[in-house]
């Protein structure tokens, strides 16, 4: 968990579109998708499946993890960030970089 304004913040169990204060980054960021892994459908849609996966972006859009921009980028990039448990289910941001902010392709990463 996430000391964050003396909050306990697990990105992994925020909702769509809810925003938190990356630790990582001091971002503000807006949950934008996730990854559930192998669970039941109606566990998924009554909201009781654990994510295995979240992704964050600055703007509140989604982004394409993993596809590199290629071409002239726009004039602006977007901070993201994808969150996951470690061994011990502790959330650890496992990929933090910069989306383009018209393709939503990444642009560069840490």
């Amino acid at each position: 968990m996430y000391e964050i304004t003396g909050q306990k913040i697990d990105p992994l169990k925020l909702q769509m579109r809810e925003t938190f204060v990356s630790p990582y980054s001091g971002v503000t960021l807006t949950v934008v998708g996730g990854s559930f892994g192998m669970v039941d459908e109606e566990d998924v849609l009554n909201g009781t499946a654990e994510r295995i996966e979240v992704r964050a972006s600055a703007d509140g859009r989604h982004f394409h993890r993993g596809v590199w921009h290629d071409g002239v980028e726009s004039d602006e990039s977007v901070w993201v960030e994808v969150f996951e448990y470690d061994s011990i289910k502790r959330p650890v941001c496992v990929f933090h970089g910069c989306v383009d902010s018209v393709s939503r392709k990444v642009t560069q990463t840490g």
